[in-house]
């Protein structure tokens, strides 16, 4: 499945300068999640370099099935995980995980 293309304001907001902080609003069903991936797709295009990676991190499993199945064969340095995920990457790259500190994803 391809990306879908941004519609009205969201081009605006896709093309925003990298660096910076955004906050994106917007009812049910506007397309905020799908700018998102679009975002991270752009990101690792215009940025990153061989070795290098965008990180879009959401709220559950759930998303990140969706997110991933959805821009299928169109991401490229781009990774996609839930803040479990990541908390967990992060803890145990500084070595403060510890075998029964969490449960187990």
């Amino acid at each position: 499945m391809a990306l879908p293309n941004p519609v009205g304001l969201q081009s605006e907001v896709l093309y925003l300068p990298e660096k910076g902080h955004y906050v994106v609003l917007g009812t049910a069903g506007s397309g905020k999640t799908t700018l998102a991936i679009l975002r991270a797709a752009y990101l690792a295009k215009a940025n990153c370099g061989h070795d290098e990676k965008v990180l879009l991190v959401t709220f559950n499993k759930a998303l990140v099935t969706y997110l991933k199945h959805i821009s299928k064969g169109s991401l490229y340095r781009v990774d996609v995980v839930n803040y479990h995920r990541f908390a967990r990457g992060y803890l145990a790259s500084r070595n403060l995980m510890g075998n029964s500190d969490i449960v187990p994803a």
